[in-house]
């Protein structure tokens, strides 16, 4: 059996720690984490999960259970009361949308994704595979707005 697989390097973002050699941003159990004089200190409320957590390695089931593990992180973190207070406006996206947009964040919401879905398994079908991924960010947010 053969496979194909696209290389995945992550990159930093500005303002995080990041680890070039090993391409992840340094975290504990999904919380990013940065050097201090006396040892590592968590970044409150900013998480990780998949590549960029762990380095390119497993599989979706592998990707899943990083995302369970920052999630269940994050969960302890609101209970506790660490989380920073955020301004939103309601509950869900639509309070949250404004708040990702003031920071520069792209969002793409489930029409969205499946825009994306289906450009790539047509993509796929025409070159003979089960789907063609898209790996040009600007491109998957072009065609996640207009389809």
């Amino acid at each position: 059996m053969v496979f194909r697989s696209i290389g995945y390097k992550s990159v930093g973002i500005a303002g995080l720690p990041f680890d070039e050699k090993k391409g992840v941003i340094p975290n504990r159990e999904g919380r990013v984490v940065e050097k201090a004089a006396d040892g590592a200190a968590v970044v409150p409320g900013v998480y990780v999960s998949g590549w960029v957590k762990r380095g390119p390695s497993g599989v979706i089931g592998t990707n899943r259970m990083d995302a369970e593990e920052t999630v269940s992180s994050l969960c302890a973190d609101l209970t506790e009361g660490k989380l920073p207070s955020l301004q939103v406006s309601q509950p869900g996206l639509g309070g949250i949308r404004p708040l990702l947009a003031a920071r520069g964040a792209h969002v793409v919401d489930f029409g969205g994704w499946k825009k994306l879905e289906v450009e790539e398994e047509g993509r796929g079908k025409a070159s003979g595979t089960e789907r063609t991924k898209i790996t040009s960010v600007a491109e998957m947010l072009r065609l996640a707005a207009n389809g």
